[in-house]
């Protein structure tokens, strides 16, 4: 059978299609769209270039060396990007265009390299407006200084977190809590600083999982201890989620809220209670820390044991009450206490922050 008789299927009809409506977005959209051969030679131009530039017909711009329409202070910057494509490189950057009435305009360039197996055969470039793209940055800043007087009110600490994990930004309640002057020099702050050793695995999922834009797991709050000034720990609710700064830069952006007032205001029952009931010292740390919400995990990373320590503790204690959940330990421990209803809703209330970070999928 001949190489000419060979049947098109619905991948071929499919490539057809998508030719062509690749060729219909190229010649509509306002960007200009243009291609370059490896002499610097226009060999496409599509009407959203022409209208840029302010010509009429492709003829125009066809065969013609790209320099003509750069201005002249741009030239070596144009000579360099364009020996760079033939590195396989592809790059963004701004230009002086001059437009066919003798005016110019400044304008930002996407390019990338064409190539014909290994062969450099040209350039294919978009051109926007820069005007436009920097009224819109300006507006994003405006915006970001709005949420900055927003954020300074706020009694939440907010930081945003780079892609090198360094806090760019501390609201002012960030700032108090860690005790950081906003007369410091530093620009950038290792997010490790600002959580126990033991909780910095945990801080990288919590990142992690921002960038990777798990809005599903992102926008849930969890405990985390937060490392202040002078080595205190503290108990904090964090949460985080993905942003784009104005810079274009991909950000974590996380709010955390220091919890210690709220769990001291949570009544524990003292060693009184725990001594009727025959616990030991080691069974009355994990009860109170399971009282307070916190998981196996968390209770052996605060206590320095192993995970199955803290379960064989809780197993004895369970036995020792004659109970199977945390909740018939609360009512155990408070004895039937009048205001204990009320205690309860607030435990089951707080009791949905404490959800565990994102794990690895």
């Amino acid at each position: 059978m001949g190489t000419n008789s060979v049947k098109k299927g619905p991948v071929h009809m499919w490539l057809a299609s998508s030719k062509a409506f690749y060729r219909f977005l190229v010649t509509h959209t306002t960007d200009g769209v243009c291609t370059i051969d490896e002499n610097r030679i226009i060999q496409f131009a599509n009407s959203g270039l022409l209208c840029m530039l302010g010509y009429k017909q492709r003829r125009e711009l066809i065969g013609r060396c790209i320099l003509e329409f750069v201005d002249e202070s741009d030239h070596a910057k144009v000579n360099k990007r364009l020996k760079e494509r033939t590195t396989r490189s592809s790059e963004y950057y701004q230009l002086t265009l001059k437009k066919a009435d003798g005016t110019s305009f400044r304008a930002s360039v996407s390019s990338w390299p064409l190539f014909k197996g290994r062969a450099y055969i040209g350039t294919i470039a978009t051109i926007k407006v820069a005007s436009y793209y920097t009224s819109l940055v300006e507006r994003a800043e405006e915006s970001e200084t709005r949420f900055d007087r927003l954020a300074d009110q706020v009694p939440a600490a907010i930081l945003e977190v780079a892609s090198d994990s360094t806090a760019r930004y501390l609201n002012s309640t960030a700032r108090r809590m860690f005790e950081i002057s906003n007369d410091s020099p530093a620009k950038a702050y290792p997010l490790r600083m600002f959580v126990p050793e033991y909780e910095r695995h945990r801080l990288d999922r919590l990142r992690e999982s921002a960038i990777a834009e798990k809005t599903e797991q992102t926008k849930r709050i969890f405990p985390m201890d937060i490392l202040l000034p002078g080595g205190k720990i503290r108990p904090a609710l964090w949460s985080a989620a993905s942003i784009h700064h104005p810079s274009f830069e991909l950000r974590v952006r996380i709010v955390i809220i220091d919890i210690s007032e709220l769990l001291s205001s949570i009544i524990i029952p003292d060693s009184e209670v725990f001594a009727r009931q025959n616990i030991t010292p080691k069974e009355e740390a994990v009860a109170k820390l399971l009282i307070a919400g916190l998981l196996y995990k968390e209770i052996a990373h605060r206590l320095g044991i192993s995970l199955s320590t803290v379960r064989t503790h809780a197993q004895s204690l369970y036995k020792k009450m004659r109970i199977h959940t945390k909740e018939e330990l609360m009512t155990a421990l408070h004895d039937g206490e009048s205001d204990y209803s009320a205690e309860n809703s607030v435990m089951k209330l707080f009791g949905l922050f404490f959800i565990p970070p994102p794990a690895h999928e």
